[in-house]
């Protein structure tokens, strides 16, 4: 679940479930199952969300949250909207075509972009009237677009950092490490160099301690064991 979801939204889900006939153990926090917590230090972990972006403090371990912060201008939808200007403007600069003029090729524009936040490559290809024209963004100019969302997102971090009592460790979920220019700038501003850790090594983690106990229940929807709780829907 997404660190800011509530303790009621998760048991909305967990009843949407059951009606369904879904069975479910756990509803394991994203931040807990991106993050390496398996060291000595607090982890500070970034990610990227659908609305938002989050910047998650967690104690040593994992198992428990010692702070959080979003910045809800920072989230895929605002990073779309400013990359897809920067994409409009390259299109007509390389290839004189606007790509927002007609419906199939915005779709296009669109769908290449998505895939551009997912880590794939800086280029749109775009076919109309038998013309195929290929369209490099070059990633300072999608980064220049999405400043002023980074700063948002560097302001709470920031703030995160400080709460720290010993030195964090800085992580970058892997969507949030795929956005272009945010781990370079992130490092700029904190001085610290992100780290990344593949979302399964994490998780199998995460999973190894829910197994232990080693996350206590009762913690907002921290923690997801829901074995006890009533057939109603409440979390456990």
């Amino acid at each position: 679940l997404p660190p800011y979801h509530t303790r009621a939204q998760a048991g909305l889900l967990l009843s949407m479930l059951r009606e369904l006939g879904v069975p479910c153990r756990a509803f394991l926090p994203a931040p807990l199952a991106a993050a390496d917590t398996g060291g000595d230090r607090p982890v500070l972990l970034v990610d990227l969300f659908l609305h938002r972006a989050t910047a998650t403090l967690l104690a040593p371990g994992g198992a428990r949250r010692i702070g959080g912060a979003t910045a809800p201008d920072c989230g895929a939808l605002e990073l779309l909207h400013a990359f897809s200007g920067v994409a409009t403007r390259e299109f007509m600069r390389q290839a004189r075509f606007d790509p927002l003029h007609h419906a199939v090729s915005e779709q296009r524009l669109h769908d290449q972009l998505r895939a551009l936040l997912a880590g794939g490559a800086p280029e749109v290809v775009i076919e109309h009237a038998g013309r195929r024209m290929a369209v490099a963004l070059p990633a300072d100019l999608l980064a220049e677009a999405a400043l002023p969302r980074f700063r948002e997102l560097s302001a709470a971090v920031k703030e995160l950092l400080s709460e720290a009592a010993t030195p964090a460790d800085f992580q970058l979920a892997p969507r949030a490490a795929a956005v272009p220019g945010l781990s370079a700038f992130l490092a700029a501003e904190t001085g610290l160099a992100p780290r990344v850790r593949p979302v399964a090594a994490a998780t199998s983690v995460a999973l190894a301690a829910l197994a232990s106990g080693r996350i206590p229940a009762g913690d907002g929807v921290w923690v997801a064991g829901f074995a006890a709780a009533p057939s109603g829907g409440g979390a456990g």
